[in-house]
């Protein structure tokens, strides 16, 4: 049920990197300087000269960059970083502090420090070995399906946790941006691969100075990671996070594309354990019930899998685990929730499937959602409102937010 719809302008979101994040006291030294020697390669370069002190975002790096440097500065080091690690520290001097203590602790038991890089993590490389350039190469030959079909098959043969407890760690937000707005902003990325923080790259620093935003990396995409059992152990997982990190304050919690359903069953989660999100926010998701032509869906994993940023932030990890969560989400349904709701909704939408079974293109648009809801619209296509206008779709869900907590 819609309560109604409104247009966005496209217009920019304003500028707030002259806030520059939090600022650390201690100073970087020379391994601020090597962090910097590591930015080189990987996406276009961010504005010189690098300050140690400025976010990554706010110096223009983008996910491919981002991502870039860490795998390079693992292959330097010969330590093994998450590939979140340039995300989980947002600026030089923040990441020179944790490699040195990583690298000071690997002095003293140098058999921890395993061997980095090499096969198929090297950052855009050849990608004609194992599950992960199979997929790619599914892909391109117009063959998506049973690229999503090898994917599905390879996760089974992956190690799975039952428990919470078995996952082996508790799953904690990552600080991307701060601002002063009462809300935090939690965001859940996508399950389609490549899965993480570096959905919301271009997003975030128009939202940085206005309020402080979060994401969760869905388990089972981390190098090294069980897959879920079954889907409520992430819904859990995730519950858990929100609840253990934001005790006594308001949390909306955001989801792109399929992130949506999830952020949407964390909502529901937490009003079982008599809680409440303060709302909930899905970025263009669409309801496995959409009627959208299987040939556009297979178009949206054809153009991620071609494309060379993309792909460059593939792992067999995040691969396969696409094809688990394919699995474990194909069936779900929305339960109602009283948290209030937005559709932030592409306003360049896909063609529903007709009800007559030819599978031709209707009249109808994706992506809307049966349940209590508003809808606003952001300018853009599915792929674009994250990317080319990320500002314009920053400050649709930023004003909406804000209206909710004027209204609270």
């Amino acid at each position: 049920m819609r309560r109604g719809t409104r247009t966005a302008p496209p217009r920019p979101a304003p500028t707030c990197g002259r806030r520059g994040g939090p600022r650390s006291r201690a100073g970087g030294g020379s391994r601020a300087g090597g962090v910097a020697d590591a930015r080189g390669r990987g996406g276009p370069p961010p504005p010189a000269p690098l300050d140690a002190t400025r976010r990554f975002l706010d110096q223009g790096f983008d996910s491919l960059a981002s991502v870039g440097m860490g795998r390079r500065l693992a292959a330097a080091t010969g330590l093994t970083l998450s590939p979140q690690v340039v995300f989980e520290h947002p600026t030089a001097e923040d990441l020179a502090r944790y490699l040195g203590t990583l690298i000071d602790a690997a002095s003293r038991h140098p058999s921890a420090v395993r061997p980095v890089g090499g096969g198929a993590g090297e950052l855009l490389g050849d990608g004609s070995t194992g599950v992960r350039g199979l997929y790619r190469h599914a892909c391109v030959i117009g063959k998506v399906i049973e690229g999503v079909g090898l994917l599905r098959a390879a996760a089974k043969l992956r190690p799975t946790f039952r428990t919470v407890a078995e996952f082996g760690r508790p799953v904690a937000p990552v600080a991307l941006a701060s601002g002063p707005a009462p809300t935090a902003l939690v965001c859940v990325p996508s399950m389609v691969a490549p899965s993480g923080p570096h959905h919301f790259a271009r997003l975030v620093p128009h939202l940085h100075g206005l309020r402080d935003v979060y994401v969760l990396t869905l388990p089972g995409f981390g190098d090294g990671e069980p897959l879920p059992a079954e889907p409520g152990l992430v819904i859990d997982l995730h519950a858990d996070a929100v609840q253990r990190s934001f005790p006594d304050r308001p949390v909306a919690l955001a989801g792109y594309s399929s992130g949506g359903w999830l952020a949407h069953a964390v909502a529901a989660r937490l009003e079982e354990r008599g809680t409440r999100a303060a709302a909930v926010a899905l970025l263009d998701t669409w309801l496995p019930e959409h009627r959208i032509p299987e040939a556009d869906v297979e178009e949206e994993l054809r153009g991620i899998a071609v494309n060379d940023q993309a792909f460059a932030l593939m792992t067999e990890e995040q691969v396969t685990a696409q094809g688990a969560y394919l699995d474990l989400f194909g069936d779900w349904q929305p339960s109602a929730v009283t948290t209030p709701v937005v559709l932030v909704r592409a306003r360049e939408r896909m063609p529903r499937r007709p009800d007559d079974g030819t599978g031709a293109a209707g009249s109808g648009w994706t992506a809307e959602w049966n349940l209590e809801h508003e809808t606003v619209d952001a300018p853009g296509n599915h792929q674009t409102m994250m990317n080319d206008h990320a500002g314009s779709t920053a400050q649709v869900l930023h004003d909406w937010l804000h209206e909710q907590e004027q209204h609270r």
